[in-house]
C-alpha cells in the first residue's frame, strides 16, 4: 500500500519505487503524511518505567534526517568499506533499495511457512555485502556471514546502520502518571494515514 502511494505522489515517473533506497521512502512516506493530515501524529505510547498508556502527539516536522557518520567514505560505485574488529576483514558493502527489502520480507515470510528457524539479521547482512577482502563470490560472502564472530557481526550491523541514511524517528515524551522521561521509536499503526 505503502509503495503505491510513493509511486502515485512521485512527478517524475521514471523514479522506481523499488530502487529508492529505504530511508528515502520512509522520508516521502512523512513528507505525504503532513501534507496530507498535518504535522500532528496523535498515538498511544507505553511508559517504559511504569508501563502506563500515554496518548501523545508527535510533532511530524521534528523528524529529521539521521546523521551520516562523516568518516565513512563511499567508492565511485557507491559502496563503502567496514574493516571488522576480530577478524580484520574488509567488508565492502552497498546500501539496501525497496526491492531488498521486499526480497527480504518474502525470505522471511517463506522460512515462517516452512517452519524454520529466523534469520533476519544473516539475511540482511548477506544482502549488503559485495565483497569481502575485495573476493566477491557469493558463497564465499555466505559462508563467512554463516561463522561470523558474534563481536564481528555486532560491529558490522552497528557500524552499517550509522551509514544507512534514514529520518530519525526517536521521540521524547513524559508519562502522564508517572512523569518519567521515555525515549520511543515512533510507531506506524494504522491512525498514520488514518487519523482518529
Amino acid at each position: 500500500v505503502l509503495d503505491r502511494l510513493i509511486k502515485n505522489i512521485l512527478v517524475d515517473k521514471t523514479i522506481k519505487v523499488n530502487d529508492l533506497l529505504i530511508g528515502d521512502k520512509n522520508a516521502l512516506i512523512i513528507g505525504a503524511r503532513i501534507s496530507g493530515f498535518g504535522e500532528g501524529y496523535g498515538v498511544e505510547v507505553e511508559c517504559s518505567t511504569c508501563g502506563t498508556k500515554n496518548d501523545q502527539i508527535f510533532d511530524l516536522k521534528e523528524v529529521q534526517p539521521k546523521e551520516a557518520d562523516p568518516e565513512i567514505k563511499f567508492s565511485d560505485q557507491g559502496t563503502f568499506f567496514i574493516k571488522l574488529p576480530q577478524t580484520e576483514v574488509e567488508v565492502e558493502c552497498r546500501l539496501l533499495t525497496a526491492a531488498d527489502e521486499h526480497k527480504l520480507l518474502g525470505v522471511a515470510d517463506k522460512k515462517k511457512k516452512l517452519n524454520l528457524p529466523d534469520s533476519i539479521i544473516t539475511d540482511q547482512c548477506k544482502s549488503f555485502i559485495v565483497s569481502l577482502n575485495g573476493v566477491t563470490e557469493r558463497s564465499v560472502v555466505d559462508e563467512f556471514v554463516e561463522s561470523m564472530p558474534a563481536r564481528d557481526a555486532n560491529y558490522l550491523r552497528k557500524e552499517y546502520e550509522k551509514v544507512r541514511p534514514d529520518v530519525s524517528m526517536l521521540y521524547s515524551f513524559e508519562c502522564d502518571l508517572c512523569s518519567a522521561d521515555n525515549s520511543v521509536e515512533l510507531p506506524f499503526t494504522a491512525t498514520f494515514f488514518w487519523p482518529r
